[in-house]
């Protein structure tokens, strides 16, 4: 038995559906190429397994090349943290777009909504690049353990987000210090508007001005786009 204490997570997509059994048997080449090779894992580790609903603390029964069989120790469904935190994040640039969605699942982060802006770089890569990222969420979730991975919607515009209405905020050097108005246990359901490098348009300003849309300050500095969504929903989860 291995002395690997570590609980590695493994997104398992079939887990639901067989979470009846008391043992599953597993032969994707995927799954059992990173258990053998990449995680190292051995019979009697144990490790948990999660998909889209639930996940399940299970030890590694038995292992080859052609298959793995689990068995599961207890199990329980995903739970979303409390209040509900939505990002609208524009479409940055490959790199920072992508760590971007990594660290809002590693944070918590309950909804990402995808949102057309002026000052846009690059166009949405559709089909093919949700599907990348949704990948992205799923290595977050192993990694942090959040495995209520938030769901990515696709891009519509500023005035379709103010439209749905609700409490949003937007991250601007020039508004109030978060720190001042977010001073306690948050509590209510929020939306956190992020801007894109180089940050919105006049016009697109005039339009949160309009809809009520509330501006506060993360630090007195600049930020980056991807830098800003780690600070805004860090500290509105440390709140809770």
């Amino acid at each position: 038995m291995s002395k690997n204490k570590h609980e590695f997570a493994i997104f398992y997509p079939d887990l639901t559906q067989t979470l009846n059994a008391d043992s599953i048997s597993c032969n994707d080449k995927t799954i059992i190429n990173r258990i053998s090779h990449v995680l190292r894992l051995y019979v009697d580790d144990v490790l948990i397994l999660f998909d889209e609903q639930n996940h399940a603390t299970a030890t590694i029964s038995a292992l080859s090349k052609k298959e793995v069989a689990f068995k599961i120790l207890n199990s329980g469904s995903n739970k979303k943290i409390e209040p509900s935190i939505r990002v609208a994040l524009p479409i940055l640039k490959k790199d920072a777009f992508e760590e971007s969605i990594y660290n809002i699942t590693e944070l918590g982060g309950s909804e990402i909504q995808l949102i057309e802006t002026q000052k846009a770089q690059r166009s949405w890569g559709g089909d093919k690049e949700m599907e990348r990222l949704k990948r992205i969420t799923i290595a977050a979730a192993e990694q942090s353990k959040n495995f209520a991975m938030p769901p990515i919607h696709q891009p519509i515009s500023l005035q379709q987000l103010l439209k749905q209405g609700g409490t949003i905020m937007f991250c601007d050097v020039n508004g109030e210090p978060i720190w001042q108005v977010f001073n306690q246990k948050l509590r209510e359901s929020v939306t956190i508007i992020i801007g894109p490098e180089g940050d919105l348009a006049d016009e697109e300003k005039k339009l949160l001005e309009n809809s009520n849309v509330k501006l506060y300050r993360l630090t007195p500095t600049i930020l980056r786009s991807v830098q800003a969504v780690s600070v805004a929903l860090g500290y509105l989860r440390c709140l809770n």
